[in-house]
């Protein structure tokens, strides 16, 4: 389980054919071999003549040419550091027109995703005393294009106010320069419009749709983002039973762990949340192997969802390795104590989710990723 806080002639030479006639010369490469050898000798004057031969052009194969630097100017938004990440072309890489074209293109990119329309990038490049070459992208950065408006249609249950309260993204207002949050970003977009969803989600619309579109207007240099909401049929939560397979399990132990109550607004936020606090208590009274599932039957003419919370014994799989990697805030034993489970204990699911919680509740993080995998080990006797 991991937690994740990355002077050549090109050409066939001259040689004999293939099997058969292994003593002859193809006639392609015949003439290949004799224009070369025209070449080199037009290079140099006819023997005993002293004169150049006439009508041959001389060509002077030119060599391949080093980056000495990569330097930047102009750049405020992104440091020398960041734009150097942009770039393939790097100190002793290979020079070429080609290349400082696509790199100068990728810095106007990552500045045009960043909100700054007007941007411009040029290269200035100049050959210092070793040969090599020094390259300059010099950075015009213009005015960052702000968020004018944010709009919302078909939100019938919730306000705007609302709905923008959720977003990362925000429209330009007077602290706009402090937090630099209303720039236009196509990714921080699509996690706006996930986590509007969820809020719908959390509030009894499991199947509302959340769509958005960015408009542009050059003339206040802004832009307008209006999103459709679909929101869907309002559900709320029916029966609800718990069913096991495990003996010995105490069934009304797991009721107090039960969030989704009859009659209340359906949230997938309450049915996980059940679903970890279950396999909690189940593991608390010795079954660490313990998998929760709900399983739900959608009434639509009532607008219920009855919910089954299925209690059965898991995989009997062990934590051999707990790897944390991208920690550069605080000390590893840190991240350990907050995970109710060590290497050699039994793998549950729902407690991995759990010490994942408990890490991002430490602030220390802007994201935590969690992966696992199974190790090749023999199964343990139990």
């Amino acid at each position: 389980m991991e937690f994740a806080w990355g002077s050549a002639v090109h050409g066939e030479p001259l040689g004999p054919v293939a099997e058969g006639n292994k003593n002859m010369i193809h006639p392609t490469k015949l003439m290949r071999g004799a224009f070369l050898a025209l070449a080199i000798s037009g290079a140099a004057p006819l023997a005993g003549s002293g004169v150049p031969l006439l009508g041959v052009v001389s060509a002077h194969a030119q060599q391949q040419q080093l980056v000495g630097s990569v330097l930047f100017e102009g750049n405020r938004r992104f440091s020398d550091k960041q734009l150097l990440t942009m770039v393939d072309m790097s100190t002793s890489g290979i020079f070429s027109q080609q290349r400082l074209a696509a790199d100068t293109e990728s810095i106007r990119q990552a500045y045009d995703r960043d909100g700054f329309r007007g941007v411009s990038v040029t290269a200035r490049t100049e050959v210092i005393p070793d040969g090599r070459v020094r390259v300059t992208f010099v950075v015009n950065e213009g005015d960052r294009a702000g968020i004018a408006a944010i709009n919302f249609t078909g939100n019938n249950a919730f306000n705007s106010g609302n709905l923008k309260g959720t977003m990362l993204t925000k429209e330009t207002g007077f602290l706009s320069w402090l937090f630099k949050d209303d720039s236009y970003d196509e990714q921080k977009l699509a996690v706006d419009r996930e986590r509007i969803r969820l809020y719908y989600a959390n509030r009894g619309y499991p199947d509302t749709q959340v769509t958005s579109v960015g408009e542009f207007d050059a003339s206040r240099n802004a832009y307008f983002i209006n999103f459709t909401i679909n929101e869907g049929q309002k559900y709320t939560f029916g029966n609800v039973g718990i069913e096991t397979s495990i003996d010995g399990l105490n069934t009304n132990a797991l009721t107090g762990s039960v969030d989704t109550r009859e009659g209340g607004g359906y949230s997938v936020t309450d049915l996980q949340k059940t679903i970890e606090d279950m396999s909690y208590e189940a593991t608390s009274q010795g079954y660490a192997f313990a998998d929760v599932r709900a399983r739900l039957d959608r009434d639509v003419t009532n607008g219920r969802f009855n919910v089954t919370y299925l209690v059965d014994e898991g995989a009997r799989i062990y934590v051999e390795r707990i790897n944390i990697t991208g920690n550069t805030k605080t000390h590893d034993f840190v991240i350990r104590r907050e995970l109710e489970f060590g290497e050699g204990d039994p793998f549950n699911r729902s407690m991995v989710i759990r010490g994942r919680k408990n890490i991002e509740a430490l602030g220390f993080f802007s994201a935590v990723q969690l992966s696992t995998a199974l190790a090749r080990l023999p199964t343990r006797s139990c």
